[in-house]
């Protein structure tokens, strides 16, 4: 019985896609959102080839580069696949009706390090295109100018709108294109055949029914996914499993 917990156990890592060189720090292009206004929304293509692989978008996360900011701002963000690598003039973004909104709340934007964003609704990315990512700020409170964020040069990959006044929307932007991105780090956790399995497995507590069963830590810190069986019984569905945080599991009842 046993045996058959221990070869059911495996991990999904997920991996952490940094795009960008951070060679263009700039006070008035790149921004995923611009603090220097009160409204801004902006769209920025990332290339597939430069992403390298497929799977849920569960995270993303800008780096602010000028010193002495830790400023709460309220976004919306979307994403998109389009077969378009840049943007060839103003008002050549993508229409509003072709993303989907993945988060709306408040994002802590804090200098020198990579401010994450945790996704409402994961973005299946499948590789058939370059991911758009789009952002609308509505904080109505700017910081001022001079707070610039790690970029990075490239052929117009990145458009924008910026106002005092009212609230901007990634469907009318009206900003010439910039020749550049904002960096950007995705987390990406791997769909298809991928799971990765346990190391150092180890029993403890055994007893006729129950048993605890312990594995190797990991520096990814992975979900793990797990089902149960006796040795004569057939495995469940794939989809019917357990998960853990953990790095142990507890088996009662058995």
């Amino acid at each position: 019985m046993l045996m058959a917990i221990i070869m059911s156990l495996s991990g999904f890592s997920q991996d952490v896609v940094t795009i960008g060189l951070g060679n263009d720090l700039n006070t008035n292009k790149f921004s995923p959102i611009h603090l220097w206004f009160n409204y801004s929304a902006s769209q920025t293509i990332y290339l597939a080839e430069d992403i390298e692989q497929t799977g849920n978008i569960n995270s993303i996360a800008y780096y602010m580069a000028a010193t002495g900011v830790n400023s709460t701002r309220q976004i919306k963000v979307y994403m998109a696949i389009t077969s378009m690598s840049s943007f060839p003039n103003a008002q050549s973004g993508l229409p509003a009706s072709d993303f989907t909104l993945v988060y709306e709340g408040p994002w802590t934007v804090i200098s020198s390090q990579w401010s994450e964003i945790e996704l409402d609704e994961p973005f299946p990315f499948d590789g058939s295109g370059n991911l758009v990512i789009a952002l609308e700020e509505t904080t109505n409170d700017f910081l001022g100018n001079g707070y610039y964020w790690r970029s990075t040069n490239a052929q117009k990959r990145f458009i924008a709108a910026y106002d005092d006044d009212s609230p901007q929307t990634i469907g009318n932007l009206t900003q010439q294109p910039s020749g550049g991105y904002p960096d950007v780090q995705l987390t990406i956790l791997p769909t298809g055949d991928f799971c990765a399995g346990v190391r150092d497995l180890t029993s403890s507590n055994v007893t006729s029914t129950t048993a605890t069963v312990s594995w190797a830590e990991r520096e990814d810190s992975p979900t793990f996914y797990y089902q149960i069986k006796t040795a004569n019984e057939e495995w469940p569905n794939e989809d019917d499993y357990e998960t853990t945080d953990d790095y142990s599991v507890t088996f009662e009842d058995l």
